[in-house]
């Protein structure tokens, strides 16, 4: 996962920073039929989108999993939790 300020840090610094937020994405077991999240270019964060109303939340990366079990325990009864 790459964002622009990456730009800013060696080669060797770059992938592991990468590497790390990739590893914080892939680690959320948290599933949704009707919230997607994509990755920001710009910050170290989510964009997470609701599709029944288009609305759209950004949360730090750190923040990432659990408000996406969040969102889930609240709206989505077809959510799959994989804990």
């Amino acid at each position: 996962m790459k964002i622009k300020s990456d730009e800013n840090l060696n080669v060797q610094l770059q992938e592991d920073v990468q590497e790390l937020r990739a590893t914080i994405v892939n680690n959320c077991k948290v599933h949704s039929s009707r919230f997607i999240a994509t990755s920001s270019t710009e910050k170290p964060e989510m964009v997470i989108t609701d599709t029944q109303t288009n609305k759209t939340t950004t949360v730090p990366l750190f923040a990432y999993s659990d408000t996406m079990r969040v969102l889930v325990e609240l709206f989505d009864e077809k959510g799959v939790k994989n804990d």
